[in-house]
């Protein structure tokens, strides 16, 4: 079993441009069990969030978030429901994304 642990501090958007699903396929081809363990991040302001709010790049290490997995998740569902053009394309996401939290935390949203 191989367990990869991602430590450290880091954007959203940095977070979203790990390839973690080619991670994922490497593990399966090439170990027994791969577990990846985010836990020990944390999110950094995104350098546009600091732009907004008139702070220095400085003062953006010293603010930080915890990562969770599953309000991540929430989130980038929801974007990609919001920017679905159509009414067929947004109800797919959203059933998609209520299966996939069912699937891995036991739980529903209420539709959004």
């Amino acid at each position: 079993m191989v367990q990869l642990r991602l430590e450290g501090e880091l954007t959203r958007q940095h977070y979203h441009e790990l390839n973690l699903n080619q991670l994922r396929l490497y593990g399966e081809k090439h170990a027994f069990a791969l577990a990846i363990d985010d836990s020990g991040l944390t999110f950094l302001p995104d350098e546009r969030e600091g732009d907004k709010s008139g702070q220095d790049a400085s003062r953006a290490s010293e603010v930080e978030e915890r990562l969770s997995l599953r309000e991540e998740l929430i989130r980038l569902a929801d974007e990609w429901i919001a920017a679905a053009e159509e009414e067929q394309e947004q109800r797919a996401l959203v059933a998609t994304k209520e299966e996939l939290l069912a699937a891995l935390w036991g739980t529903t949203l209420h539709p959004t």
